[in-house]
């Protein structure tokens, strides 16, 4: 399908549902910083299904932007409900496809909360671990060394130690 024609079938499905069409917004490139402003237009988020926004989804709660997200089976699918979790977020984690579209229906009519969140999310994320650059190191340093000792001990095992 052309690009015209997927955003003929997006409004055409929106019409269906008894939403405006053109609150369908499709963006053209921009550079990064004028892209990143955009998400100001935004309410909400709604994460892809089976792989995750990944970096987008970042940028998108940076930017102050609430997302909805299915919980996959695979790590492409589970980005951003890991993302969420770390920010406080659980309750925007679906479970089912059923569960996500609750979720985003009712994050959508629930105005005070979506506002809320938009003044909150940027400092939620500032403070949160994805932000932490010390616990990270840190955590990873463990790791690390958790990892050389299980291979030393596995070594030493190995000559009958």
């Amino acid at each position: 399908a052309t690009t015209r024609e997927v955003v003929e079938n997006l409004r055409a499905e929106a019409k269906r549902l008894g939403i405006d069409p053109q609150r369908l917004i499709f963006a053209t490139r921009l550079e990064h910083d004028e892209h990143i402003a955009r998400y100001q237009l935004a309410d909400a988020f709604l994460d892809t299904h089976p792989y995750n926004a990944h970096t987008t989804a970042s940028d998108a709660l940076w930017m102050g932007v609430p997302m909805v997200t299915l919980y996959g089976n695979r790590h492409a699918g589970r980005m951003v409900s890991s993302v969420l979790k770390q920010v406080g977020l659980d309750e925007l984690i679906a479970q089912t496809p059923e569960q996500f579209v609750e979720i985003a229906a009712r994050l959508a009519q629930d105005r005070p909360r979506l506002t809320k969140l938009r003044n909150e999310l940027r400092m939620r994320v500032a403070h949160s671990p994805l932000c932490d650059s010390v616990r990270f190191t840190r955590e990873l340093e463990a790791a690390y060394q958790t990892m050389w000792q299980t291979w030393c001990e596995q070594q030493w095992q190995s000559t009958g130690g």
